[in-house]
């Protein structure tokens, strides 16, 4: 269950903020005949074919937010599998949520990056393509 939901909302919705943005995370730099040796400039980043499909395959893999983890518990035929679900909904909606978000709270006030991507409301039940 963690790679397929939790881990892969991890990993890959992060990369719309870093990854899709070619100048940021380029997945290939050029030798350009423009540019000086031991120089870089906008030569040295790739066409527009290139940028556009790393910008494609990239929002394709991290801008789906289908469903979030436990949302689905109401549509379970079973009363014991909807109780099951509510308690560690509830659980992980309520108590871990909030201390969650007070740590990347704290983050923030310290001057450091948050990670939200593990904050429940980000965890995908499954994976999105």
């Amino acid at each position: 269950m963690w790679m397929t939901s939790a881990q892969h909302s991890a990993v890959n919705y992060p990369g719309s903020y870093y990854a899709a943005f070619t100048p940021n995370m380029p997945c290939k730099l050029y030798d350009d005949l423009r540019v000086t040796p031991g120089d870089f400039n906008v030569f040295n980043f790739p066409g527009m074919y290139h940028a556009t499909i790393q910008a494609t395959i990239t929002m394709t893999l991290t801008a789906m937010h289908y469903d979030t983890l436990f949302d689905y518990g109401n549509d379970l035929d079973d009363a014991k599998a909807r109780s099951l679900f509510a308690k560690y909904a509830t659980l992980l909606n309520g108590t871990i949520k909030n201390q969650l978000e007070e740590h990347n709270r704290q983050r923030y006030i310290n001057g450091h990056l948050t990670y939200p991507y593990l904050v429940p409301g980000w965890i995908a039940n499954s994976i999105h393509i």
